[in-house]
């Protein structure tokens, strides 16, 4: 199990099945980096550096334990989209 799978299985309280870190997270949920990733279509080293630079919402719950809550990047994202030029 990946590191970050076995970050979102530590928040589920549970390891996480098989096929399990496929599903899409939902609002209200905490989620590790490997899903984290997924949900925002980026690579995990990726994530890794942003949480680093604090250019993405997250919860560190320890030195080396950080979970994202999925309402948390939705938000974000939509605050990072930009309107196209209306042609004119």
């Amino acid at each position: 199990m990946a590191e970050g799978d076995v970050a979102d299985a530590f928040i589920r309280g549970a390891r996480a099945p098989s096929g399990a870190a496929e599903r899409a997270a939902t609002a209200g949920e905490r989620i590790g980096y490997a899903a984290a990733a997924r949900h925002l279509g980026i690579k995990v080293q990726t994530l890794r550096s942003m949480v680093h630079r604090r250019q993405v919402p997250h919860i560190r719950l320890g030195p080396q334990l950080v979970v994202f809550d999925v309402a948390d990047l939705d938000e974000w994202m939509a605050a990072c989209r930009v309107a196209p030029i209306s042609p004119g």
